[in-house]
């Protein structure tokens, strides 16, 4: 056997080797992402971490196709997403079956007031916002009224001189 007949099987050897190797890959990692809407939303949620909102939104409308029970823990989000790929009217849709389905939720009022003053509904969004910042469990913490060049919060009293 010539030297350029043993390169051409080796080479074929390689090729078959490395398709079944991606082969296996793909096999192996379909195994491990069950389609079931639990998946969906942990793929969701991962995603929405991630920034990824796209993904999210994908993953959302898969886990309420899949199974509509999972509306109370999928629309949130979903709504949230969709917020961030700027479509507030699906954005807003997704938020008023959540509030439908939960009834009045600081959160939801949250996001429709965000929702509200994108489209310069100002009155609106003051009401939305009023009543989310109203029904908060927590405050606000100070260090948030920081000023950019200090670390020293606005509230704290001036020294005397």
């Amino acid at each position: 056997m010539s030297t350029d007949t043993l390169r051409r099987r080796i080479l074929l050897v390689l090729a078959a080797a490395f398709l079944f190797s991606l082969w296996a890959i793909k096999a192996a990692s379909q195994a491990t992402t069950p389609d079931t809407p639990e998946a969906h939303l942990g793929r969701g949620y991962d995603a929405l971490k991630q920034d990824r909102y796209d993904a999210a939104v994908a993953e959302f409308r898969a886990a309420l196709a899949a199974d509509p029970t999972v509306s109370v823990r999928a629309r949130f989000p979903l709504a949230v997403a969709l917020f961030e790929l700027h479509k507030s009217d699906e954005a807003r849709h997704e938020l008023e079956l959540v509030r439908r389905d939960v009834g009045d939720h600081p959160n939801v009022f949250y996001y429709l007031g965000r929702l509200d003053l994108d489209d310069h509904l100002y009155p609106s969004a003051i009401q939305n916002l009023t009543k989310s910042a109203a029904s908060r469990l927590f405050p606000t913490p100070p260090t948030i009224w920081a000023t950019p060049a200090s670390s020293k919060a606005i509230w704290q009293p001036r020294k005397s001189g």
